[in-house]
C-alpha cells in the first residue's frame, strides 16, 4: 500500500488506505495516470544523470533527445565547466564535480531546467 512505481513512462502511487487498496485490487489495479511528458523525462534524466559517479552519457542524450537539444545543453553548461562545477570524467560523460558542483547543483540544474522548457517545445 502506498508504494510508488514508474512503468512504461507512467508514474503512479498505490492507494494508502487498506479499504481503498483492496478496492483498487478488486477493480483490476487500473492505472489511469498520464505518461511522463518529454520535458519531465529530459529534466529527470539531467537531474539524476549529472549526479551519478559515472556521469551522464552525452551520446545517450543525443540518441534520446536529438543533436539540437544536446548542443544547446552543452552551451548552457560551458560556464559551469569553466568554474569547475561540471566536469568531464570520461570521454563523453559529464557530472557535477565534488564538492563544488554539488554545492552549486541547484544553480546548474535551474539553468538546465529553464533551457529544457524551451527545448521540449521543439522535441
Amino acid at each position: 500500500m502506498g508504494a510508488a512505481s514508474y512503468v512504461n513512462r507512467v508514474r503512479f502511487t498505490r492507494p494508502r488506505r487498506r479499504s481503498e487498496y483492496y478496492q483498487w485490487i478488486a477493480t483490476g489495479c487500473v492505472i489511469d495516470d498520464a505518461p511522463v511528458s518529454d520535458q519531465d523525462l529530459l529534466l529527470e534524466t539531467l537531474m539524476l544523470g549529472l549526479r551519478l559517479a559515472e556521469g551522464l552519457s552525452l551520446e545517450s542524450l543525443r540518441q534520446r533527445f536529438g543533436e539540437a537539444t544536446l548542443a544547446r545543453m552543452e552551451t548552457c553548461l560551458k560556464p559551469y565547466v569553466r568554474k569547475g562545477w561540471v566536469e568531464v570524467v570520461r570521454q563523453g560523460y559529464l557530472r557535477l564535480s565534488s564538492p563544488e558542483g554539488f554545492l552549486f547543483s541547484n544553480t546548474v540544474l535551474a539553468d538546465l531546467f529553464n533551457l529544457t522548457c524551451d527545448l521540449v517545445k521543439k522535441i
